[in-house]
């Protein structure tokens, strides 16, 4: 098994159990792909290295660039009806909200996985 197939299996193993979400992907051309696997923080904390402070920078979806119907990069999505991967949807559950994403962030040995920074796109600013 090839180093990129290890890290693949766990991240799966890893967001099965720490609290995966599913959620939908809206691409600018209006093409919609459901139930991809990810991960979402609300309120995500990033600390840089080196450094004693940590900035909040808000609602952070993390998911496998393979999952996703075109890369970030190359597009302007809408990121919504994020809920939980087990289906059981609770008050902390943020399926109304709409997300833009304002920062891509490529992540993992080879770029495989992709951290997208959003804000909510009732905000105005999408």
């Amino acid at each position: 098994m090839s180093f990129a197939s290890l890290v693949q299996t766990m991240d799966r193993a890893l967001q099965s159990r720490l609290g995966g979400v599913t959620f939908t992907y809206e691409t600018r051309d209006g093409e919609i792909t459901t139930g991809i696997a990810g991960m979402f923080d609300e309120v995500y904390e990033l600390q840089e290295p080196g450094q004693s402070s940590v900035e909040v920078v808000g609602p952070v979806l993390w998911a496998r660039l393979e999952d996703l119907p075109v890369h970030p990069d190359d597009d302007d999505p809408t990121i919504y009806a994020i809920a939980p991967a087990d289906g059981v949807v609770t008050e902390t559950t943020v399926a109304a909200n709409r997300y833009r994403v304002r920062e891509r962030q490529t992540d993992g040995p080879q770029g495989e996985t992709i951290r997208l920074l959003l804000h909510r796109a009732d905000d105005g600013e999408g």
